[in-house]
């Protein structure tokens, strides 16, 4: 992102990628339990990523109101929310005959319905300054709750 259009490579059009998150963690564990049932689990978890901050009007004079503010030295400087996410999976295998069988399987993406802020509104002339603009649940945005079932045949 340039905040300046006529020279992209000014200064401040330099800083954090949107997608800089400065921690990131991922937990995994699965269990076996008796009679061939399995469970598994994948918590991940990040800080929170920057977002632009504009002033919303043109400071400079430039026909552009995508200025940055006074006291604000580059873009992305805001940062958001950090995000959480639960998933989980149960398997139970079946043998049918010989080397032949059927695995069961059930998941669960995001199991608490975490709504973890995603897009931010950074115009401070706007009354939603500062506020999420998507979040990660929205439709499209590919992070809501979601079940799926499915078989898998074994030979």
């Amino acid at each position: 992102m340039s905040v300046n259009p006529l020279n992209p490579l000014c200064d401040a059009c330099t800083g954090p990628l949107n997608t800089d998150a400065r921690h990131r963690g991922t937990l995994a564990g699965t269990y076996r339990f008796p009679h061939d049932i399995m469970f598994a689990a994948t918590m991940r978890a990040r800080s929170a990523t920057p977002y632009n901050v504009n002033a919303g009007q043109d400071l400079n004079g430039d026909g552009f109101r995508i200025d940055l503010p006074p006291g604000i030295a580059h873009i992305n400087s805001g940062r958001g929310s950090a995000f959480s996410q639960l998933d989980i999976r149960g398997s139970k295998n079946f043998q049918i005959q010989g080397a032949v069988g059927i695995e069961a399987i059930v998941e669960v993406f995001n199991l608490f319905n975490a709504r973890n802020p995603a897009g931010y509104s950074g115009n401070l002339s706007s009354a939603t300054f500062g506020q999420p603009s998507t979040f990660a649940g929205d439709p499209l945005q590919g992070e809501q709750r979601l079940a799926q079932v499915g078989v898998r045949i074994r030979s």
